[in-house]
């Protein structure tokens, strides 16, 4: 079984990393198969810098970049579009 996480982001701090390297390490733990999305829906470069380090830093993160801010359910529609999951949280 695949789950797909989706989670827009915009002006996400730290935090974010946290969560990430929570998902990735409860997936190992059950033995389970994950993706992690991060939608960014922002310019802000901190939070663009931030997806692309979490993307190179592990393997089940994509990122999907929106041209503007579209909102967080434009946002989470566009990683839902993208997931490949069975379950999609």
């Amino acid at each position: 079984m695949r789950v797909s996480f989706v989670l827009p982001l915009f002006g996400s701090s730290m935090v974010l990393y946290d969560l990430v390297s929570g998902l990735v390490s409860l997936s190992d733990v059950r033995k389970e198969k994950v993706e992690i999305l991060l939608v960014v829906d922002s310019r802000d470069p901190g939070t663009i810098g931030l997806a692309g380090q979490l993307r190179d830093q592990f393997q089940e993160v994509r990122t999907i970049q929106l041209s503007k801010n579209f909102g967080q359910q434009a946002a989470t529609a566009a990683g839902i579009l993208e997931a490949d999951g069975e379950f999609i949280v």
